[in-house]
């Protein structure tokens, strides 16, 4: 067959969107667009955003709960007090309270978002640092 009786449509390689090699990661909203398309990505997507907001704002609130309720701001940080319990019944605690809680809440962004935005790898002395701090703090309570 000479090259003239070629069909030119048929000459042309089609290489898929998603080739699966040995080396070839797949990230999970890509996998979700493969078997739902565009709106899947989008969704799921959307879904992963969602869950991260809710989890850093139940811990950043237990952080700051348990410290203002621990650490005695009153003495050192003017405008600040110690918290108890029943300043927790109302969604936020008022007055000097309410400062002590932000204060927490501040020092828990300020350890939290630069590890968020860490890579997997460079985290891993972290890690490994904190889980021997937590067994430790249970060992001596």
């Amino acid at each position: 067959a000479t090259s003239s009786s070629v069909n030119p449509s048929r000459s042309k390689l089609i290489t898929p969107k998603y080739e699966i090699t040995n080396t070839r990661k797949f990230e999970f909203t890509e996998l979700m667009e493969v078997f739902f398309g565009k709106a899947g990505r989008i969704i799921t997507a959307s879904l992963i955003i969602i869950y991260l907001w809710v989890t850093l704002t139940a811990y950043s609130t237990i952080f700051g709960s348990t410290w203002s309720l621990v650490i005695p701001y009153n003495n050192s940080i003017p405008n600040m007090a110690i918290c108890n319990l029943s300043d927790f019944i109302q969604i936020l605690p008022s007055g000097p309270c309410l400062n002590s809680y932000r204060f927490s809440i501040m020092i828990y962004a300020c350890v939290v978002i630069p590890m968020c935005a860490m890579n997997v790898n460079t985290m891993k002395p972290f890690q490994i640092t904190l889980s021997f701090t937590m067994q430790f703090s249970i060992f001596l309570a």
